[in-house]
């Protein structure tokens, strides 16, 4: 009867993270910055601006970001994380800085770029995820 109860209690646990969250807004804005700054190393420093409902923490961001200079393309991806169980969500803008590095033989160069950010923020009292994605938004590059 234990183990039964175990099995019972793991799988309501599973579910629960499998179920999706509600169809009310966690994230109420997600945007990228304009202009992003180019690094030393020519990665580039992308800043998105959030806003999210308190209650909610925010877990991670990734962003992707494609530039095209006459015929040569650079290509990049950069994230970040935080700890468990994330940084609290205020109600208010919070911005986070991501480092996107370009990988392939190309390197960012000042110019425009098209970029997409995902966010993504976690309750700590439902264990629920929830995202928002930008959509393809025209960036700035600069030095």
């Amino acid at each position: 009867m234990r183990y039964l109860r175990s099995v019972l209690i793991a799988a309501v646990a599973v579910g629960a993270l499998v179920v999706p969250s509600s169809a009310s807004a966690q994230i109420n804005s997600l945007s990228v910055s304009s202009p992003a700054h180019l690094t030393a190393d020519r990665s580039m420093a992308v800043t998105l601006t959030y806003e999210c409902d308190p209650g909610w923490n925010v877990a991670f961001g990734d962003v992707t970001v494609r530039q095209l200079t006459g015929f040569k393309q650079a290509v990049g991806f950069g994230s970040f994380f935080n700890s468990f169980p994330g940084v609290p969500c205020t109600g208010a803008p919070q911005t986070s800085e991501v480092t996107v590095s370009s990988f392939g033989s190309f390197t960012f160069k000042p110019g425009k770029a098209l970029v997409t950010a995902t966010l993504t923020v976690f309750n700590p009292t439902t264990f629920a995820f929830d995202s928002e994605t930008t959509g393809l938004v025209e960036i700035h590059v600069r030095r």
